[in-house]
């Protein structure tokens, strides 16, 4: 996982029990971020963490489960 530096708020969200916000990072990319201190706690915060890790593995497996690899000879 990278790290990045938030560098500009951009504007809050309205909905999420995190009071979640868009900034704009040192990449210049935008990104929802989520405060540690508000909501539900820590523990959800790092249960929608992992969730996300999960599901970027997933989306890795099934795109190489759907390459067309040639198939090696033996």
């Amino acid at each position: 996982m990278r790290t990045i530096a938030a560098s500009r708020y951009v504007t809050p969200l309205r909905e999420g029990g995190s009071l979640p916000a868009i900034v704009e990072a040192d990449d210049e990319g935008l990104y929802v971020l989520k405060f540690r201190g508000a909501g539900q706690g820590p523990k959800a915060l790092i249960a929608e963490l992992l969730a996300g890790e999960i599901k970027k593995q997933e989306r890795q497996l099934r795109r190489l489960e759907q390459a067309k690899l040639p198939k090696i000879r033996r």
